[in-house]
């Protein structure tokens, strides 16, 4: 069944997400359909790691949309604007300063939001398929 056929919305992901990582605020449904804006607490590694992002604009929302990432308060990246029915990928080295502190919030913000129609009241994001720390 496809998200916008959903006559009733999914129950929010559990503290952990998909990644692993701890849901702070936001939520990311298990039809991969994430909130317009999540953000997680990831365990920083202590030697190099990359952000993995892979997201995907699909044809009901209608619009092209990016996507803002920030590592803490800071801005990581802003990412390209993906058409409809196109992937948005990330793969981007955390700075450095992050890499020893323990933990690091790392927020998704979509640039445009979408609500479905019909029964799901749900207001989403993207279709967010992939977001983890990869060493």
């Amino acid at each position: 069944m496809s998200p916008q056929d959903k006559s009733e919305p999914d129950t929010p992901s559990e503290s952990q997400d998909q990644a692993g990582a701890e849901i702070i605020c936001g939520d990311w449904w298990e039809d991969d359909w994430c909130s317009p804006y999540l953000r997680a607490r990831f365990q920083s590694p202590e030697k190099s790691s990359r952000l993995i992002v892979r997201a995907f604009n699909p044809g009901c929302t209608r619009q092209k949309n990016s996507m803002l990432i920030r590592i803490g308060a800071d801005i990581l990246l802003r990412t390209e604007e993906a058409a409809i029915e196109q992937w948005i990928e990330v793969d981007q080295p955390l700075p450095e300063n992050y890499l020893e502190t323990g933990v690091c919030d790392i927020s998704l913000r979509t640039l445009k939001p979408w609500s479905p129609e019909g029964d799901d009241n749900r207001v989403m994001g993207l279709l967010l398929v992939d977001w983890r720390l990869e060493t």
